[in-house]
């Protein structure tokens, strides 16, 4: 029954000449979703691309620190068997204490600078 119902409203847009406008219509709109498939599909492509990129260059990044975790703990390991373990733990102690004693070094200078500059505007 519909498709008598259609039959009877082409049939009359053909005798108004409306066909060729409908038809025309139709192509247009048969392209348009044509085009948006495969702009979808193309946007698709670009997405899985882009989580591709990003997931190799994090695959390739956790690959890297596995292998560094991998060197770090074999070589602590020999330092700890040579018994040099206790003389890294007492020189990294050290090499702390020094960065701490150089930044507290830089902002003492840097109060005195300022101090300096201060004076000698209000002088």
């Amino acid at each position: 029954q519909m498709e008598f119902k259609a039959a009877k409203i082409i049939g009359r847009m053909k005798n108004l000449g409306l066909w060729a406008s409908f038809h025309t219509w139709r192509e247009h709109a048969k392209e348009q979703k044509q085009m948006e498939l495969k702009a979808e599909k193309i946007i698709g492509r670009m997405k899985h691309l882009g989580l591709w990129a990003s997931f190799h260059t994090w695959a390739g990044h956790a690959k890297e620190q596995k292998q560094m975790e991998f060197k770090a703990a074999k070589i602590i390991g020999r330092m700890k068997n040579l018994g040099l373990w206790a003389s890294f733990h007492t020189w990294r102690e050290h090499a702390k204490e020094q960065k701490q004693m150089e930044l507290k070094a830089e902002k003492i200078i840097g109060r005195m600078k300022h101090l300096g500059l201060w004076a000698s505007f209000h002088t």
